[in-house]
């Protein structure tokens, strides 16, 4: 199973949104501060994009696993910022 098991906003309050992208299906997810956002997986592109919904400098962090193991990962401090990870299974 392929999961974003980490989407962090280092700070507690931090609230965040994005999409998951697995074609042909998409899904909406907001959160605030750390969470796990698990996701059932069968697509052989997936991408993820997670933006800071502050204007602050914290950072916001994601991380895509598979298997338990990270394939990739991004983080931003900008204002609003946002951060894309993906992944082909080709």
């Amino acid at each position: 199973m392929l999961s974003i098991n980490n989407v962090l906003h280092k700070s507690d309050q931090g609230k965040w949104s994005g999409t998951i992208a697995a074609l042909p299906i998409s899904r909406d997810i907001d959160g605030e501060g750390p969470q796990t956002v698990p996701f059932e997986w069968d697509a052989d592109i997936t991408e993820i994009t997670v933006r800071k919904e502050d204007d602050s400098s914290d950072e916001l962090a994601v991380e895509l696993y598979l298997n338990g193991l990270i394939i990739q990962e991004s983080s931003t401090t900008a204002s609003y910022g946002g951060v894309t990870v993906s992944y082909s299974g080709y």
